[in-house]
């Protein structure tokens, strides 16, 4: 059994969980947003119903390479972000490692986008690398 059926519905359920969590529980999100931001609940709130959307769109073959691209180009949105909360928003030196392994998890979570932006369905759940060659 081929492990990119998992890493595709895996990766489908993870943001759309965590676009579904900004929504649940916004006031956790617009904590993180520095205070001259305007607009940071609708931002937080946009931002959950954007990450859903693009997980969900990301099980769709047709769509699957545009939103696993855009969810890499929201990841890097969200560095800067997360950087300032580990700079400005640590009180102790074992919450700025943690929270800068948050920062390095977003590449883990940029590849994982990459791989599933280059898997195209043939055969239902059976799924292949698309090299360039083959576009």
């Amino acid at each position: 059994m081929s492990l990119e059926p998992l890493s595709r519905y895996g990766f489908s359920i993870f943001f759309t969980a965590a676009g579904m969590a900004h929504l649940v529980n916004p006031g956790f999100y617009v904590d993180k947003l520095p205070s001259v931001v305007p607009m940071r609940y609708q931002l937080v709130l946009g931002a959950g119903v954007f990450e859903a959307a693009l997980g969900l769109a990301a099980l769709l073959p047709r769509s699957r390479r545009l939103a696993s691209r855009a969810v890499m180009l929201f990841l890097l949105c969200v560095i800067p972000v997360n950087l300032y909360h580990v700079v400005v928003g640590s009180e102790s030196a074992t919450l700025s490692i943690v929270l800068l392994a948050r920062v390095l998890f977003l590449g883990v979570l940029s590849y994982w986008a990459y791989l599933n932006s280059n898997m195209s369905a043939s055969d239902g759940d059976t799924m292949q690398i698309v090299s360039r060659t083959d576009r």
